[in-house]
């Protein structure tokens, strides 16, 4: 034979003699279990921690502004001439109070003639009534003067209110809001003279959801923050029942003690309501995610191991984690992994304790 004919058969028989020794068979069982590697890798690993659910009293957060209690526009019940302003705006008044003067322009003097008419119609009436006893006056003339004392009376009453009209007075303790008249202006009846606010308590409004306001009753606590920074403690006074055509949503009134006045109307003011406890879930806002509708909630992994989205509202922040509702009553929470695990999709749990 020629040498390169001796040199291929060489080669072919070792060929044939390392395929006959095993080595491909080996090559397989190499490339099975490196598939049946990749096949295990394929459902993937996520840190998961047990949370129960606990008794969580909810927070609403709203926005609001401080008014006053009540506020009244005083107006004058007679004409005449402002002849004394006896407070300024931002004073404390007290119920009674006299406020503005009105000039009495012969007013006292109708009161006395008044008067006057009163005395000689009950001398009248009097005289009219023994000699209707004595028969010697018809009853037609005693109804007569018996009608003449009563015009009388009435008469009088009406003097005296026309002449306590001069004097404007305040109907409740309060703050006065402003002054709408000066001394020497004069005034008809109708005119406005001055507001009167009651700051005492103050009252913080604000509007809340048609979700959040079935929550929310009268009586409940609520925590008000000022833009001073300042803190104060009141009670939900009032809830309308009827909501706004335009944004739907319903009026709530915080009630603030306010004896000392420190607190002004017309402030902004945030405002943190707390209603009736929910059974809710304190976790670490890093839980939190959103589904494909942009919705937040959590992921959770089921007895089966199977991702469950959840969407949750939150109920209170607090300083040491979040409390949410919409989780079951028991739920192992995806802490580590859950941006890269799919709703529904099969995972391996990894506990990190509760």
């Amino acid at each position: 034979m020629k040498r390169g004919q001796i040199t291929a058969l060489a080669i072919a028989v070792i060929a044939v003699g390392w395929i006959m020794s095993g080595q491909f068979p080996e090559q397989s069982d190499t490339t099975t279990q490196t598939v049946t590697q990749a096949s295990e890798s394929s459902v993937p690993s996520v840190r998961v921690q047990g949370s129960v659910a606990q008794p969580k009293i909810q927070e609403i957060s709203l926005f609001g502004r401080t008014e006053a209690d009540r506020s009244i526009d005083i107006r004058a019940e007679t004409d005449g001439q402002v002849i004394e302003l006896k407070v300024r705006e931002g004073q404390l008044i007290t119920t009674g109070d006299v406020v503005v003067r009105l000039a009495i322009d012969g007013r006292d003097a109708r009161v006395r003639d008044a008067e006057s008419q009163l005395n000689y119609r009950k001398i009248a009436y009097n005289a009219a009534e023994k000699l209707s006893k004595d028969k010697f006056l018809s009853e037609v003339k005693l109804a007569e003067e018996q009608a003449e004392l009563s015009a009388a009376y009435a008469e009088l009453a009406i003097a005296r209110v026309e002449l306590a009209r001069t004097r404007i007075m305040a109907p409740f303790e309060g703050v006065v809001g402003e002054l709408y008249v000066e001394e020497g202006k004069s005034v008809q009846s109708g005119d406005t003279i001055i507001r009167i606010d009651d700051l005492n308590p103050i009252v913080v409004v604000a509007q809340i959801t048609e979700r959040e306001v079935m929550r929310a009753e009268r009586g409940q606590r609520a925590r008000v923050t000022l833009a001073s920074g300042k803190q104060y403690t009141g009670v939900i006074g009032y809830i309308s029942r009827t909501a706004d055509a335009l944004t739907r949503t319903f009026q709530v009134e915080v009630a603030i003690d306010n004896a000392d006045l420190g607190i002004s109307a017309g402030l902004t003011a945030d405002v943190v309501l707390f209603t009736k406890p929910a059974m809710a879930h304190r976790v670490t806002p890093a839980v939190l995610t959103l589904n494909d509708q942009g919705q937040i909630g959590i992921k959770v992994v089921g007895d089966d191991n199977v991702v469950k989205f959840h969407a949750i509202e939150i109920v209170a922040d607090t300083s040491d984690g979040v409390w949410v509702t919409g989780l079951p009553h028991t739920a192992r929470v995806i802490s580590v992994g859950q941006e890269f695990v799919l709703d529904g999709q099969t995972v391996n749990p990894v506990h990190t304790g509760s």
